[in-house]
């Protein structure tokens, strides 16, 4: 069985017209494999990372007034 545990999940607010502020962001942090799928109704944003934290990604989502927060 696959290990998905480098799959970060969060549940945001995030819309369209967010993602240009979070590709942004994510570039300056050096992440680039992520994506939001607005057509969920938690607008889910999953970030691949071997080394991130769950806590990382909230607080950078969180400092730009979005809401963030793990989905499990």
């Amino acid at each position: 069985m696959e290990n998905f545990d480098h799959i970060l999940l969060f549940k945001t607010n995030l819309e369209a017209a967010d993602q240009l502020q979070i590709t942004e962001l994510f570039n300056k942090e050096g992440i680039t494999g992520w994506n939001i799928d607005l057509d969920d109704e938690d607008h889910v944003l999953r970030v691949v990372s071997y080394s991130l934290k769950h806590s990382y990604i909230i607080q950078l989502i969180r400092g730009c007034g979005f809401e963030c927060c793990e989905l499990t």
